[in-house]
């Protein structure tokens, strides 16, 4: 807004740029305050785990897709 009128701008012209600033970081406030709201509390119990099925050198390669030439 400043700036405008130190340049010899219009008071409508620094208003709206004052004005379309302002909107512009409600936004931005909303957005970040949305975005880190608190979410629903995880379980108390963690959820099952499949059972692994393999032997010791399998898991030992770690990338399934190497596994099978593992053998």
């Amino acid at each position: 807004m400043t700036n405008v009128l130190a340049h010899h701008g219009s008071v409508a012209t620094a208003l709206g740029v004052h004005f379309l600033t302002a909107t512009l970081m409600v936004v931005n406030g909303l957005l970040i305050m949305r975005e880190t709201r608190n979410v629903a509390a995880a379980p108390e119990t963690p959820a099952p785990q499949p059972a692994y099925r393999g032997s010791g050198r399998d898991r030992s390669v770690g990338f399934a897709p190497f596994q099978a030439l593992a053998r």
